[in-house]
Formats: C-alpha cells, sequence, structure tokens
C-alpha cells in the first residue's frame, strides 16, 4: 500500500496477511452447499449453540482463532442425525474466530465473533 498524502512518512506500509485456505466460506448464512449448520448467537461471549443435521456417527469441532492455533475442540454425538449442542469456551478473548465442523467427506465453516 503506498500513500499520496505529502505527509505521510514513510509512504509505504505492510500489513500482516491471514490465509485461510482454498474454498472457505466465512459466512454464517453461507455455510456448505446446503446451509446445514447454525450457530447462535453471534456475536457472544463464547457460550453459543451450534445445530446441524449429518449422517455422520461423530462430528468434531474446532474453533479456531485468527492466527490459525485451536482455541477449542469437541467431539459430538448426533441423536437421529440431529446436533444441538451448547459450546462453552469462555476462557476465549474478545475477537474473530471460525468454527470448524468435520465430518467424513467434507468439513464446514461458520465464523463467529466473541466480545467480553
Amino acid at each position: 500500500m503506498t500513500s499520496s498524502l505529502v505527509c505521510a512518512d514513510p509512504d509505504t506500509a505492510l500489513s500482516n496477511v491471514l490465509t485461510m485456505g482454498k474454498n472457505i466460506i466465512l459466512s454464517v448464512a453461507g455455510v456448505g452447499e446446503d446451509n446445514d449448520w447454525q450457530l447462535y448467537p453471534n456475536p457472544n461471549i463464547g457460550k453459543f449453540v451450534v445445530s446441524g443435521y449429518t449422517k455422520e456417527k461423530t462430528v468434531l469441532i474446532d474453533i479456531v482463532d485468527a492466527v490459525g492455533r485451536i482455541v477449542y475442540s469437541e467431539q459430538l454425538a448426533p441423536v437421529n442425525g440431529n446436533i444441538n449442542h451448547n459450546v462453552l469456551a469462555t476462557n476465549m478473548s474478545s475477537g474473530a474466530y471460525i468454527l470448524r465442523i468435520h465430518q467424513r467427506d467434507k468439513n464446514s465453516y461458520l465464523r463467529f465473533s466473541v466480545v467480553n
């Protein structure tokens, strides 16, 4: 980035780049081809509900922070294919996070914010 202002010193700046990976959808409404997962409320205080449907016997969820660290992980067992799970990760700092939902044949991603 270069500044055109005459008083800018220095006239260039570089910001950190965060590469998430290929084909990751970060909107809550647009996750997955069939919008099969939800996270609410958003924003939250590290206490939220994740719900969805799967044909898998188990599903692994991870919460990933802005620098790519896994800050929470839990394995869930669906009941009749449905998951409606309360996540309590109240030790998280304010910021943007991604909930990664691992299934055997695909992963889904939900972006959310923690506000303390």
